[in-house]
């Protein structure tokens, strides 16, 4: 009988337990705070279906044996494998029906709150302080007798990321990097337009949803308050932004702007409003020579806030949204890169008569398999958000209400604004956004970048789920990211390891696409990270000029070892050398101590990564040097 004998039941359990395991996986594909509570509930579950499953097979099987047997010896492999994928099959199908009910249910026993509906909601960095803020928000307004009905798990990407993963309906290499959201905050409608032709040329069908505005923010110039005014007080909203500029030109102060090269909404407004009546060339230089002098991150709007709080009263001028300048002078945390603070700017905000609004829209996304209880969710938080109470919350973030709603906000005088300006709420037209950004790629600088890549022996390694070893994965990235060099830009290439650094390429113009400068190397040694560093940036402060970005890139999955440099000797070797420096922390690097105060401090950054993502992190930091980031050129 083939239901006799206990070797078989082996094996059933486990093909169980794996074809339970996909679906919960599927069901709780969540990365909150949640995700390992779910994942101890389905494990259990899984494991108790799958013992009764290896109950049921063999009575099955015999049952199944007896009916089979008369279609003849050939089809016996048919008689025993049957009942076993039937089995499997009943047992993942109770699986599917039972399994998110079973949870609700531990939920309440175990909390004594059913587990609450969860909502994953992208945003822009500029606006990921501001949007956590909002969802905690409505995650505590939304509690039903103390218990939370929603979970609400908000995260940023950069506007160009973001578009190009929208773009692919948020394919495996993206949700390696993020999770797939159910909502999208995108500062500017023109965002939402750029994704929506994306997905026309590659036949997508994605549904955007209903991209009404929650609210606007005007551009505005923020001006130090101890500084001489530009202009006289009551004039703050009755002159152009030509006029402005002029003004502020005469009297030598600098001017900031993010760089508008990945997509940013507010970055590319702000370059449509500087560029009227200017020489776009002459208006990138004045920006580029305050960036270099205060030592401002480039295309970082939240970083350059930060910095300008750092530095302190000067005499720096900054385009920026309403909202992001009234955070700046309350104290309160800008984007993710710096917190709340006892002691706010004092900015003035001035808003020329011929400025433009970010129109904030609310974007629901209708994946192909997003279900019923999804979308009741998201329209319950999009009708949360347009109601006065959501815009209550939403003008405490600092953003101008809807039209038609009269709510407070921190939007007036004692935070430098003018809540009475008259400003236009809509965005310019896309046709102008594209002309400014053509005009853009033309006059901002290039890049004159050196990279340094970690060839120690820890590169060796293999990669799980790669073809080959860390060092190989280095290597691919490195060759994809030289793809966003434009005609300006120049770069040269480095290994560090053992007891020196190997020059493989010199600084010059752009290689080859077969080129491959890192064919060949063979990791081993030590990582004397903090050695390459300093000779990084002595040897790009030499041949340095103003007419490039100079940069050094840094790849490295170790700390140093070499012994020869303390962590104050490095800072004050590469502080003030108009050098950017820029580490992609992989494998057991990361962004702390030294490494975190010397790119900090020379207006680089440090981004920790993984061997899966480390190509887009190059793409990244390369993109934010070369050209400005315009990575479609």
């Amino acid at each position: 009988m083939v239901g006799q004998g206990g070797p078989r039941r082996a094996w059933v359990p486990i093909a169980v337990f794996a074809a339970l395991s996909a679906i919960g996986g599927w069901l709780v594909d969540l990365p909150t705070r949640e995700a390992p509570t779910l994942w101890f509930w389905v494990a259990g579950v899984v494991l108790v279906l799958g013992t009764v499953g290896s109950v049921l097979v063999d009575p099955l099987a015999a049952d199944f044996d007896l009916v089979l047997r008369k279609v003849g010896r050939g089809a016996a492999p048919v008689r025993r494998l049957l009942p076993y994928a039937l089995a499997v099959a009943l047992i993942v199908t109770a699986g599917y029906l039972v399994l998110p009910f079973t949870l609700r249910t531990v939920a309440l026993w175990t909390y004594g709150c059913a587990y609450p509906e969860q909502l994953q909601v992208l945003t822009t960095p500029d606006g990921l302080a501001p949007a956590r803020e909002v969802a905690d928000a409505y995650e505590e307004r939304s509690a039903v007798e103390g218990c939370p009905t929603v979970s609400m798990y908000v995260y940023a990407a950069p506007t160009d990321r973001a578009r190009v993963a929208l773009a692919s309906e948020w394919s495996a290499e993206h949700r390696r990097e993020r999770p797939r959201p159910d909502v999208w905050l995108p500062d500017s409608s023109l965002e939402v337009a750029a994704v929506r032709a994306d997905l026309r040329l590659f036949g997508r069908v994605l549904d955007l949803g209903d991209a009404g505005s929650l609210g606007s923010s005007p551009l505005v110039l923020g001006v130090p308050e101890a500084a001489v005014p530009i202009t006289a007080t009551e004039r703050r909203n009755a002159t152009t932004w030509r006029e402005l500029l002029a003004d502020a030109r005469s009297r030598d102060w600098g001017l900031l702007r993010a760089s508008p090269g990945r997509g940013s909404g507010p970055a590319a407004l702000a370059t449509t409003v500087l560029y009227p009546g200017a020489d776009p060339r002459d208006i990138e230089r004045w920006i580029d020579r305050t960036l270099d002098a205060g030592g401002y991150p480039i295309d970082d709007a939240a970083g350059q806030l930060c910095r300008l709080r750092e530095l302190g009263p000067g005499r720096t001028a900054v385009v920026a949204s309403e909202r992001d300048l009234v955070r700046l002078n309350r104290g309160d945390p800008v984007g993710d890169r710096c917190g709340r603070t006892d002691t706010p700017s004092t900015l003035v905000l001035y808003y020329p008569t011929d400025t433009r609004s970010l129109d904030h829209p609310f974007v629901a996304l209708g994946w192909t398999d997003t279900t019923a209880v999804q979308r009741r969710t998201v329209a319950a938080f999009r009708d949360w958000l347009t109601g006065d109470e959501g815009q209550r919350a939403l003008a405490g973030t600092g953003l101008r209400p809807r039209p038609g709603h009269r709510v407070s906000a921190p939007v007036d005088e004692r935070r430098g604004a003018l809540p009475g300006a008259n400003v236009l709420r809509e965005p310019p037209a896309q046709d102008t956004v594209a002309a400014t950004l053509g005009a853009y790629d033309l006059a901002h600088r290039g890049g004159r970048v050196l990279l340094a890549v970690d060839s120690s022996g820890s590169m060796a390694e293999p990669v799980s789920g790669a073809r080959g070893s860390r060092f190989d994965v280095a290597r691919e990235a490195v060759r994809g990211a030289f793809a966003r060099m434009g005609p300006r830009d120049t770069v040269g290439v480095w290994t560090f390891a053992g007891a020196g650094l190997r020059e493989l390429t010199p600084v010059g113009p752009r290689p080859p696409p077969t080129a491959d400068p890192l064919a060949g190397v063979s990791p081993a040694g030590a990582t004397p990270l903090y050695p390459t560093i300093a000779a990084g940036v002595a040897t790009l402060r030499a041949g340095r000029d103003d007419s490039a970005v100079a940069a050094l890139v840094v790849v490295t999955d170790g700390e140093d070892t070499s012994g020869t440099y303390t962590a104050a000797r490095l800072l004050d070797e590469v502080r003030g050398g108009g050098v950017r420096v820029f580490v992609v922390a992989v494998g057991e690097a990361h962004c702390g101590g030294a490494v975190a105060e010397v790119t900090a401090a020379t207006g680089g950054a440090c981004r920790e990564t993984g061997f899966a993502t480390v190509d887009a992190t190059m793409r990244d930091v390369f993109g934010a040097v070369w050209g400005g980031g315009r990575g479609d050129r």
